[in-house]
């Protein structure tokens, strides 16, 4: 809540064809901040032989990027960033996520005061959690690509996590699995998917994208 009295929420949901909206009903965790937009349009200057300034501009390409952190609760923005989720158990739970090379894409919907806006075909390019002793939460940041976006009016609440924010003192990392690295206190997890939006020709909103060569990095204290 704002100190005004507006209310804002952010949620996602999986598109069933890439740049159609769907309906945003997951949360990405708690204490979620849009850290950035960036809409470029592309603009090109058109210039006529003995005239030192442009008489026409023609938009090119739409680009549009944005970049979010949140504590981690629900996992479900993992399948955005490696393509499948396996849940078994009954709480705890434990989530199994599984390599896919084209995870979905998103619809990004974004409320603040009675104005929607929506991020379509958001695919994620890197992904970074990190975690430290001192019952301090798991956090994430993504950085995110979108194809579209659109604006309405209209008004909805935050939908609330169905998990919660555990500090890392709940929780350990295994390498390899089933062998517990001790007396560990921090540990970084970064996934990059190199991602890439794709153009066809008569369009300047991307009409598909690649997910390329995927890396991981983890750096432990």
């Amino acid at each position: 809540m704002g100190t005004g009295g507006e209310s804002n929420y952010c949620h996602f949901g999986y598109e069933s064809s890439f740049k159609s909206a769907a309906t945003a009903n997951k949360v990405f965790g708690e204490n979620v901040q849009i850290k950035s937009v960036d809409l470029k349009n592309n603009i090109k200057r058109l210039f006529q032989l003995g005239s030192r300034s442009a008489v026409a501009h023609v938009t090119g390409k739409f680009e549009g990027a944005l970049s979010l952190d949140f504590d981690i609760s629900d996992p479900w923005f993992m399948k955005g960033v490696m393509g499948t989720i396996t849940t078994s158990g009954a709480g705890p739970y434990c989530h199994t996520f599984t390599e896919a090379n084209q995870p979905p894409s998103l619809t990004i919907e974004n409320g603040i005061s009675g104005t929607i806006r929506k991020y379509l075909g958001c695919i994620i390019g890197d992904c970074k959690i990190s975690t430290a002793v001192g019952d301090e939460p798991a956090k994430c940041s993504l950085t995110v690509m979108y194809a579209d976006e659109s604006l309405t009016s209209g008004s909805t609440t935050q939908t609330a996590p169905t998990d919660t924010v555990y500090p890392f003192s709940y929780g350990s990392i295994e390498y390899p699995t089933g062998t517990t690295v001790a007396n560990t206190e921090s540990v970084e997890l970064s996934i990059t998917n190199n991602a890439a939006l794709k153009w066809a020709l008569g369009s300047r909103k991307a009409s598909r994208y690649d997910m390329r060569q995927r890396t991981y990095d983890v750096t432990t204290t």
